[in-house]
Parts: structure tokens; sequence; C-alpha cells
């Protein structure tokens, strides 16, 4: 199954976007690697979305959970970070899984023990989905400081969740 890749927007909202990802930063700011499923097509679906940042560490990634979702819906919690260490240059395997039947967006990242919950599941009221891929910006108030940021994506793809969608 070569997944729903090739198209816009789903129209279906039982999916998971899954991605080989990775980032390494020279440089005292490094930018947050960003794999992201959202709505956003409105007025047929609201623009709430989740995302799983990948942060270089050097010898390490952090992955955290962050989400744009309905005011008090949703709080970061450092201590949902999960840190996992640096293997090879394969990158890391992540995934973000959205359950139709309950409108519940979890994220993980595969470790040797394998895959890890990435803070909460997070309620995630969508019609449509698609994904982006980016880097997230900080703010400059801290002054001028260079940072290279080398990041990449590789096998991208957004498929019908295999428990309700089977192949």
């Amino acid at each position: 199954h070569d997944g729903l890749w090739d198209l816009g927007i789903r129209k279906t909202k039982d999916v998971v976007l899954a991605a080989r990802m990775d980032t390494r930063s020279d440089g005292p700011d490094a930018l947050p690697l960003c794999l992201h499923l959202c709505g956003g097509t409105m007025p047929v679906s609201p623009d709430h979305w989740v995302e799983l940042m990948m942060t270089d560490l050097g010898d390490r990634a952090r992955f955290s959970l962050w989400a744009a979702v309905p005011r008090g819906a949703f709080r970061h919690e450092p201590a949902h970070d999960v840190v996992v260490p640096r293997r090879d240059d394969a990158g890391f395997l992540a995934k973000v899984e959205l359950d139709a039947g309950t409108n519940l967006c979890t994220a993980s990242v595969r470790t040797d023990a394998g895959w890890r919950q990435v803070g909460p599941s997070v309620e995630l009221l969508l019609r449509t989905t698609h994904c982006e891929i980016k880097y997230r910006t900080g703010d400059s108030s801290g002054g001028v400081r260079e940072t290279v940021n080398h990041g990449w994506f590789d096998d991208v793809r957004i498929y019908p969740r295999p428990q309700t969608n089977p192949v």
C-alpha cells in the first residue's frame, strides 16, 4: 500500500502520519524540526494541529509535543518530552496517529525498546487532514546568535489507520 502521500487534503481523519527525520545544529540556538498534522481547510475544518517537535541535543535528540486546540485543552509539560540517544545517521522514525472514533491524536517515536509515546494524547477536532514538515523558529529576544540547522525528512506518508482500514 502506497499510503495517501500524493493527495492534497485528505477527506478522512482516521490516519497515521509517519516519517523518518533528523536534525543537527551547529551553534547555540537549535531549532526544532517539526512533523505537523492539521486540518486547516477553513471553514470546512478548523485549523487545529498537533506537532511532534525534534530538537538536537548533540548525542541525543529531544521529542516534544505541541498542539493548537481549543483554549485549555492542551498544556505542554516538559516532563512528557522523550530524549532518545543517537545510534547512527539513519535518523529517527516518528508518527502522529489520529483515531477518528475518539478524536484522540497520539505522537510517538521509535526507540530501541519500541514505540514510545511523546506527551499526552490530545483531542483533535478535524474533518480533514494534511501534513506539513518544517522548522519551528524562535524569537530573537536574546540577541542575534548564529546557528546553522541541518534537517531532513524521508518517506513522509499519511496512511489510513491499519486498525480500522485493513489492507
